[in-house]
């Protein structure tokens, strides 16, 4: 098994475009959704060579990547960090997880280090209140499956594991503070989850057809869970060579400075409630009365019509300034106010929630703008 792994890593010449689907140059086009796998995947490759996992000394002195983790690391820090609940944040989240675990190959070095990457660490605790906060407001909330499934407490067992897990791994006290309430919180929580079964799962999001999402919650919640965990360094070698090895690469990309803050978007006039656009000044907050009092005088315009019927000149009149009064609208057009209850944020993979803040971030220019979020079903690299 092992020679068929090497004759295969060697046949690649190490083209990353084969081995995971994107060369050097196409790497900055990447979806935010893509990262996560290119990023475990880089991780599964080189980690092989680091740690002499297919050669016991080293690989043959012809055979380099073009690129590794660094690279990878180097395109994430580069990406603007997108905060709950705003569009992007579910991929940006996960990606960030991936990144907690690299650094610790996946809990097999511990304590992680958290003044390797202040920002990461900070990142993961803001992220845990967001989902523990989704849980706790959607938990007496009575909907149908399907808009089950697009509430953010769809995900909550998997991101609310994940980022317990790499808070603890960090080695830190959990017994004060607002950091250590988070994650007992949690880990609290996980275990009301746990169904009779043995099985974790979300609330109301039990799906047996989708083996993917039906076992992950499981496996993420069982690995967070281990609150006994060795908080000294494993006696792994292999491990320990790992992380020594990541830990030179984030003084490389020097990955312990955030990277940048999400460009402001302007969102389009069509996307607002009649609320927002009042608050941003693009409406008359007596436009509505107007309106109103605009249809009183349609409907006594049609009744004295009735009574007095109009001679055609006078009807082209009015026909011209209906043109010039739709024309006008056209140029400024007026969104149907918004029903109660319904916010206008658009939430995780580009779908309306309830309640939340429509201010979204643009996707940076090299980002890969025109690929597309994915649902909850594919694996996002949590593999």
């Amino acid at each position: 098994l092992l020679e068929k792994c090497r004759e295969e890593l060697l046949a690649t010449n190490g083209s990353m475009e084969v081995l995971v689907g994107f060369s050097p140059a196409k790497l900055s086009e990447a979806h935010l959704s893509d990262l996560c796998d290119i990023l475990t995947q880089t991780w599964t490759i080189e980690r092989c060579l680091v740690c002499s996992l297919l050669w016991e000394t080293a690989p043959p002195q012809s055979f380099n990547l073009e690129y590794g983790v660094a690279r990878v690391f180097s395109e994430i820090r580069n990406r603007p960090l997108v905060e709950p609940p705003l569009v992007g944040f579910f991929d940006c989240f996960y990606v960030m997880t991936h990144v907690a675990y690299v650094m610790t190959a996946f809990n097999g070095h511990l304590p992680g280090y958290r003044s390797d990457c202040p920002w990461l660490f900070s990142y993961l605790e803001r992220s845990l209140t967001f989902w523990l906060r989704e849980v706790k407001d959607t938990k007496n909330l009575t909907v149908s499956p399907a808009v089950a499934s697009k509430l953010w407490s769809a995900d909550a067992v998997d991101a609310v594991a994940e980022a317990a897990d790499c808070l603890l791994a960090l080695g830190e006290p959990v017994d004060n503070g607002p950091t250590g309430e988070a994650i007992r919180g949690g880990i609290a929580w996980l275990l009301d989850c746990q169904q009779e079964s043995g099985l974790f799962f979300s609330p109301g999001i039990i799906d047996p057809d989708d083996e993917y999402n039906y076992v992950h919650p499981t496996w993420t919640a069982i690995t967070a869970l281990q609150i006994d965990r060795k908080q000294v360094p494993s006696g792994s070698p292999r491990c320990e060579a790992w992380v020594k090895f990541l830990r030179g690469v984030v003084q490389e990309v020097n990955f312990a400075e955030p990277p940048p803050a999400p460009p402001p978007r302007e969102i389009p006039d069509e996307e607002l409630s009649f609320l927002e656009l009042v608050a941003a000044n693009k409406v008359d907050e007596g436009e509505e009365d107007e309106d109103d009092d605009d249809d009183e005088d349609e409907d006594d315009d049609e009744e004295e019509e009735e009574e007095n019927p109009i001679s055609p000149s006078q009807g082209d009149v009015n026909a011209t300034a209906a043109q010039k009064s739709t024309s006008r609208e056209a140029s400024n057009p007026r969104p149907p106010k918004p029903k109660a209850g319904v916010g206008t944020a658009q939430g995780r993979s580009g779908s309306w929630r309830p309640g939340g803040n429509n201010t979204a971030p643009a996707a940076p220019a090299a980002a890969g703008s025109a690929g597309g979020g994915r649902g909850r079903s594919s694996s996002r690299g949590r593999k």
